[in-house]
Formats: C-alpha cells, structure tokens, sequence
C-alpha cells in the first residue's frame, strides 16, 4: 500500500517543511534531529521526490487515463464488450488513487487537521481503498482475456459487459468494506497542552494496523494479485503459443500466409501487453509493501528520535519515498504499456491524431 501507519505523517511532513514544533512527537531531541536531517542528502532526495515525483506522475497519470478513455471510446465505438468495460474502469479507477494518493501525500501534510475528525478518519480509509480497487480491475481484466481464449464462445456469451460491471462494483465494493475498519479505528487524540493527532481507539487496534495489517495488505494488494496475474498470463502464452502452431501447420501459401502473419503479430502484441502491465505491476508496489514488512520483521526504525544514527533515518526516509512514489507510478503506467506494446491502440491514437489535424487544417 502506498502509505501506512507508524508516525509517518511526521516524516513526510517534516520532508515538506512544514513541520515547525516537536508537539506531534514525543521526543525532546526531535527539533535538533529535524536540523540534523535537513541537511543530509538522503533527505534532500527524498523532499524532492516527493515535491517533484508526485506532480510529474499525477500529471502524466491523468493525461494517460484519460487519453486511456478517450482511444478505448474510438476502438470500441458504440459496442459494449467485458473488456472495454475493464479498461475504462481501470483508468477511472487510477485516476481516482492517483488523485487520493496525491492530496494525502502532499495537502494532508500541508494543511492544519488537529481539529478536523473527519480528515482523520477517512484519510487512511480512502487511500487503502482506492489505491486497492485498480488492483482487482487489473486481475479480473487479465482473468478475463484468459478464459476468453481458452473457452472463446463460452466467455463471449456468459461475460458481458453487464456482467463486467457488476464484477467492477463488487470490487469497489469490497475494497471499502475492507477497509472501512479504519473509519472506526482512527480518531483524533489529546497530546500534552492543547495540540492534538490523529491516533488510534485503542493500544489493541494500534497493534492491529502497524503490526498485522502491512502484512495482510501485502498479501491483498500485492502477492496475491500477482500470482493470479502469472497464472493468467502463463496459460495466455502457453496457448498463443499453442494457437500459433497449429495455424503453422494447417495454414498454406500465399493469402494464408498473410493470414498467418496477420495472427502471429496480434498474439504477440495481446501477450506482450498482458505480461508488461503485470511485470510493471510488480515492480512498482511490491518495494513498499516489503519496505513496511522490512521494518517490522527487521527492527527498521523511521519514527523521528528513535534512532542517533541520522544518516540511517535519512536512508529510510528516502526509500519509503521512492517506495511510495513508485507505488503511485503504476497507476499512471498504464496508458503508456498500451501504446508500447499495443500496435491496436497506437494505430488508433494515430487515427485520433490524424483527424484532430485534419479539422484544424480546414
């Protein structure tokens, strides 16, 4: 998950500057150690990351789900099939935890929340939640290329659009409802003097969503999607493969071979498409979900004034920054996986293109 509990909110606050007394921590040495922090490079790199990544990613994030949208729009036309439904969604869905994610990590930390009971309640809640949902779209999408090429005439007549939505709602669904603990476990807490912070009800529910919920969310928004995604992607390959063959060898000269030709280039085109986005899939959350199971398993500290070594902390501060910023890239990858490896989507974004100039050139 992009972000999780355990005091970060100072650390990223603090990397924003705009942290500028010790009241959200309970160490006297913190505004000395902030000091120390400022000027280790590690650090530096860090604020950058996070003043500079998220702003680029969200930018190109929402300009390729909605470019997503609008060639998904001229390649399916008026019909309305399981797959197109899954693509749309699934750029409505990134576009949602690229936008959620943004504003928890740059104007949560930016704006004053002691009094707002809301913000700390839901914050937490709809950065799991959404951040979950593209997740299960993705699967359910590349689930459903699978089976519609081991049973095509079955898939096309059970799963249909109608069918396509209802699986989205389901996930959007139980995404909320899994996460909807958070509502009930965040609340605001009184601090010595008169400053508050966004805490927990209880010492048993702290335990809970430090020390066992980085591990069940890894398993639900990172492992278990990806070993389906595999699943899917290897019998995908195992009967492109198969499929290529036997044209091979039933398939004769001349308008055949163009034929053959023709299906050769479209398998491998699906096929490099569905393994780039599970690869990138991967590679983009899997490093913070390890980083926050790392430092629970591995005694890694983040929390400002548990450690003398600052350099460390410095070095922490800035791998959950990439972390994080890596974790938001894949909901704004996507688009651009498409136009790579999809010579189906390229030619339509040419299309696209092409009469666009054409109406400005009359």
């Amino acid at each position: 998950m992009a972000h999780h509990a355990d005091n970060t909110d100072d650390i990223i606050t603090v990397t924003w500057g705009a942290v500028t007394s010790p009241s959200d921590v309970n160490n006297t040495s913190v505004p000395d150690l902030f000091l120390l922090l400022g000027s280790e490079p590690m650090f530096i790199a860090a604020s950058l990351l996070y003043k500079v990544g998220l702003v680029v990613i969200f930018v190109a994030g929402i300009v390729g789900n909605v470019m997503t949208l609008m060639i998904q729009h001229h390649i399916a036309g008026d019909s309305d099939s399981g797959l197109s439904v899954f693509i749309s969604s699934l750029a409505v869905a990134d576009s949602a935890a690229l936008a959620c994610t943004s504003w928890y990590l740059l104007a949560f930390h930016l704006i004053d929340t002691k009094d707002n009971q809301g913000t700390c309640k839901i914050a937490y809640f709809l950065v799991y939640s959404l951040c979950m949902m593209p997740t299960w779209i993705l699967v359910a999408m590349t689930l459903q290329r699978a089976a519609s090429i081991l049973f095509p005439h079955r898939v096309k007549a059970v799963w249909t659009a109608r069918k396509a939505k209802v699986t989205v709602c389901v996930i959007v669904l139980a995404s909320l409802a899994l996460n909807s603990h958070m509502v009930y476990g965040r609340e605001l807490q009184a601090l010595p003097g008169e400053d508050q912070q966004c805490g927990y009800v209880s010492e048993e529910y702290r335990h809970v969503f430090e020390d066992v919920w980085p591990f069940v969310d890894l398993v639900l928004a990172s492992f278990l999607p990806f070993v389906l995604l595999i699943g899917a992607n290897a019998v995908l390959v195992n009967r492109v493969r198969r499929s290529v063959e036997e044209a091979k060898q039933s398939l004769a000269t001349g308008s055949s071979r163009q034929q053959l030709q023709t299906r050769e280039q479209k398998a491998s085109s699906m096929t490099v498409t569905l393994i780039c986005v599970s690869l990138a899939f991967l590679l983009l959350t899997s490093p913070v979900a390890l980083f926050y199971v790392a430092k629970r398993t591995a005694g890694i500290s983040r929390q400002p004034g548990a450690t003398d070594d600052v350099r460390e902390m410095a070095d922490n501060v800035f791998a959950e920054a990439l972390g994080n910023i890596l974790f938001l890239s894949n909901n704004a990858i996507n688009f651009y996986i498409y136009i790579l490896t999809g010579s189906r989507y390229r030619e339509a974004l040419k299309g696209m293109l092409g009469c666009r100039a054409a109406e400005k050139g009359m």
